[in-house]
């Protein structure tokens, strides 16, 4: 998860993802941002990203984004 936070961390400076739990629903990552981070984990973790998997629930936070990987891998 720390590989996680760094790649989050390095595109998205102004955001402390260690503090904010509600990303999405607070629009601190609107739907620009993330088709960003989706393209981002698609690149880091070579993973396609099911549409399935695209609702803001799973970009509320960091947890919930690493969550998100680690079950998009399971299924792979």
């Amino acid at each position: 998860m720390d590989e996680l936070k760094k790649l989050l961390t390095e595109n998205f400076p102004t955001i402390d993802f260690d503090k904010e739990k509600h990303l999405a629903s607070d629009d601190i990552l609107d739907s620009l941002c993330i088709i960003q981070v989706i393209s981002l984990l698609k690149e880091k973790y070579s993973i396609n990203f099911p549409i399935e998997f695209m609702c803001s629930k799973n970009f509320e936070s960091i947890d919930a984004i690493w969550d998100t990987v680690n079950r998009i891998k399971q299924t792979e």
